[in-house]
Formats: structure tokens, sequence, C-alpha cells
């Protein structure tokens, strides 16, 4: 198969897009977006080697939202997708993930991209073209943020049909899972022991970082030490901001080398799929992780672990569980609704969390106090002779 030249034989069609390329950039930005490429079918291998910047090469119909924050918060430039991408009814769109974050995407340009762009070669995406210098490799749908706003308006006007579908989904899926939400997802093998402290689950949603942030700005973290549980990509989350998981919970190829090596018990949760390429990942770092498979997301599962640990509290951090007029993401998972019933009241919210425990001096700043207080005197008796005079008559005397 030969690559269309613009200028040749397709001059007609792909000419025109280079020529205009600039005059349509400065009309509506980013229309137009060039950078180096970088290709792996394989997304969570991608996402470990993409640099700001460049433009993500992917195959993958079912792009996670918590993927899209993967690539956004690794810099990509744009996404480009061999293939459509189709959202679950009860998950955030990758695309609508991304395209609200201001990265252009482009998807179902087809399989022939990905032997057709090499990792460093110069790709520009102009509206739903993808090219590889003047050739055109493939054209898609190109996602645009104002077609998913008005999507998003047209959600919220049915957001009352989409309460009633929820309700409906959340008794199927108390039926479906009732042994496991019930009877837990702990195993003889597999338990998290939590008796009478606070669990803080750490998600890689988008709220997550400026919750982090808050909550150790109020001392909560310092003070109460709680058990920290990161969640998928909520590791390297924790730990980009100063806080270290205890635990790692869910699908561990999407957590980093040395994040991995940083966590001292690895639980791998999922379908049987995601628990053997955890194993296979952990066994090639030369660690070792326990094994639980369930049907549940990863923060459904590591939320009962905590309650079923004997968690006297258990704080979310990313909480993406809410009804969204997002389209593609109308509601929490089904499954989520049914943990927390069966959770109640011991699962809060982080932000609730920081606005309640607040403390005007924190106990290592009390420290810091009174170690700048004794320091202050010994100057001043170093430097003071009528005081050092005083102590020694003192001293003589005794």
């Amino acid at each position: 198969m030969r690559w269309r030249r613009a200028g040749a034989d397709d001059d007609a069609e792909v000419s025109p897009l280079l020529a205009a390329a600039a005059s349509v950039h400065t009309r509506r930005p980013r229309t137009t977006v060039a950078g180096p490429a970088r290709v792996d079918p394989d997304i969570n291998q991608l996402v470990r080697r993409l640099a700001p910047g460049e433009i993500a090469v992917v195959d993958a119909p079912h792009l996670r939202q918590v993927e899209a924050r993967g690539l956004i918060d690794a810099g990509v430039a744009a996404v480009v997708n061999c293939s459509v991408m189709v959202a679950p009814p009860s998950e955030v769109s990758g695309a609508s993930e991304l395209s609200l974050a201001g990265v252009p995407v482009v998807d179902g340009v087809g399989s022939q991209v990905l032997h057709r762009v090499a990792d460093g070669d110069r790709v520009t995406i102009i509206g739903p073209h993808v090219l590889v210098g003047d050739l055109r490799v493939g054209s898609g749908h190109r996602h645009e943020a104002a077609e998913l706003r008005k999507r998003q308006t047209a959600a919220r006007e049915s957001l009352g049909d989409q309460l009633e579908e929820f309700a409906s989904d959340s008794l199927d899926a108390l039926r479906e899972h009732r042994e496991l939400i019930v009877g837990g997802v702990h195993s003889e093998d597999v338990f998290l022991d939590c008796a009478g402290r606070h669990v803080l689950v750490v998600l890689n949603g988008p709220s997550a970082p400026d919750e982090l942030a808050t909550l150790r700005h109020s001392g909560y973290v310092g003070a109460l030490r709680p058990l920290v549980v990161g969640v998928d990509r909520g590791v390297g989350l924790a730990l980009a901001h100063g806080v270290r998981p205890d635990v790692a919970v869910g699908d561990l190829c999407l957590v980093g080398d040395d994040e991995l090596r940083k966590v001292s018990r690895l639980i791998a949760v999922g379908g049987e799929k995601v628990v053997v390429e955890s194993r296979n990942r952990v066994d090639e770092l030369g660690l070792r992780c326990e094994e639980i498979e369930v049907p549940l997301p990863s923060e459904d599962a590591a939320v009962l672990l905590a309650h079923e640990g004997g968690a006297e509290l258990i704080v979310v951090v990313g909480d993406r569980a809410a009804i969204s007029a997002t389209p593609g993401a109308a509601r929490m998972a089904p499954s989520t609704y049914a943990v927390r019933m069966r959770v109640g009241a011991t699962l809060v919210d982080a932000t609730g969390v920081s606005r309640l425990y607040r403390t005007t001096v924190q106990p290592r700043e009390l420290g810091w106090l009174v170690l700048a207080a004794v320091a202050a005197l010994v100057v001043i008796f170093l430097v003071s002779e009528p005081l050092q005079t005083i102590v020694r008559g003192f001293w003589i005397t005794l």
C-alpha cells in the first residue's frame, strides 16, 4: 500500500490542508497540532515512555478515563487513536476527558497508522487528518470541545431520566454483586488490618491534587497518620504530592516501576486478565503481590477492604462517584453506589475532612517553636557577660 503524497496524485485533497494550516490555526487555536510521535498499541506502556509535547499514537477502542488522565498528566500534546473510542455507559469516555482538558483527539484513523508512524516522526494533525511530513497517513473523527459542551448541555437536560436509569442499574448491580458487597472481597490470604485507624484512599480523580494538598496543609495526614491506600494511578499521584502509600490496590500495570518499589504491600485487584498482567509485571520487577479476582472497580474493592479491615474512618481523595452531565459518564458505576450503601457513614469525602479538621498549631510546628526559643536563650547567654557573671556566682554558692 502506497502513501498518498500532498501535491502529487492527491494534490487537490491534501495540499489545501497544508496551505491553510497557518490561517486555520489563527482562527481556531489548536486545530493544527504538530509534534514528535510516541507509538505503542499498549497505552500503559506508552504513558510510561511519553514525554511532554509528544503526540500519542495508540490503538485503544475502550480508552478509560484513568488512562486518559495518565496521558494528560504526562503532558501529551494530542492523541491519535487507530480505533473508534467507545465508552461503557457507566464511565467517563477517554475522549471526553481529553477533549475537556484541551487535548486534541482524532480517533478511527485505522490500524495502518501504527505501521506508518514511528517513534520520533514529526506528526501534524490538521482537523481530522494525520500527516507525517506532507504525507497523509490516516483520517478519522476529530473530537471538538465545543461539540462536547453541546452534548453536556443535552445531558443535563436529561438528568432526571439518567437518575431513573441509574437507580434501576444500581438494583441490578446489587443483585449481581450481592455476595461480594455483603460478604466482602477479602480472603484468608488477603486481609487489610486497619482496625481503629483512619484509611486514606487516593484515586486519580481530577480533584485529587488539590485535595491532597489541602489535607496535608490542614495537618490531618501528619497528625493522624492514616493508612494510605493508592488505587491504580493514585499511587503515583500520592507520591508526587509527598504522601507515601502503604498499600497499592488495583491494576498494578498502571503504576510506575519506581513507584511500585516504594510501596510495601501490593494487592492486584480486578478481573482475571488484570490480575494476571499485574502479577507478571510485579514478577518482572522481582517483587511480590497479593491477588483478589473480583468484578468490581479498583476503588470499590479498596473501600471494601478498608471497611472489612475495621477502619474507623475511610477518607476518599479524588472521588469521581457523582452524578455527572459529561457525555458517556452520566453516573457513578452502579456497584459504587451499592458499596457506599454497605459502608455507610464510615466513608467520607476528603473535602469534608479538610474543612472539619483544622488545627491552629501543628505538633511539628510547636516543636520547632520550642527549639527556636531554646536556641535564642543559648545565644543570649553566650553574648551577655552580666548574665554569665550571675550564673557563675550562683554556681559558686552551690
